[in-house]
């Protein structure tokens, strides 16, 4: 009971495709078979973001569309008729922060990068970061 046991998969048989560890079961995870301990995670957290979201859309008075082409129809109040049927996408990326302050060297460029980080929310109102 106190020295260490490694469990090998049989040859031939599939690896989970999230974690690439363990064997795969026959549940599906996020990336395709997954392991039995991943698929009762991948399932488990689905449930609390839907359960969230959904929580969350209620409190707001929203609610769900099913697919893209309800998104994109609009309601009796059309302001724009040439919007009708189209959405937008937005991607949203970091803002390479972490990376200019893994190039200081020293203390004191750290200190004039914060310097100009405050000088700058306090010009701008903080838009924009």
């Amino acid at each position: 009971m106190q020295s260490v046991s490694v469990m090998v998969p049989a040859a031939g048989s599939d690896v989970c495709r999230t974690d690439k560890v363990r064997p795969a079961g026959q549940s599906p995870g996020p990336d395709g078979l997954a392991s039995d301990s991943v698929a009762l995670r991948y399932a488990y957290q689905r449930g609390q973001k839907q359960s969230f979201y959904g929580k969350w859309s209620e409190v707001n008075g929203l609610s769900f569309v099913k697919d893209l082409k309800e998104l994109s129809a609009n309601g009796p109040d059309v302001k724009t008729p040439n919007l009708v049927g189209k959405i937008a996408v937005i991607h949203i990326y970091g803002n390479g922060f972490g990376g200019i302050q893994g190039n200081c060297k020293r203390k004191e460029e750290l200190q004039a990068w914060d310097q100009f980080i405050r000088v700058w929310l306090l010009w701008n109102d903080g838009v924009g970061v």
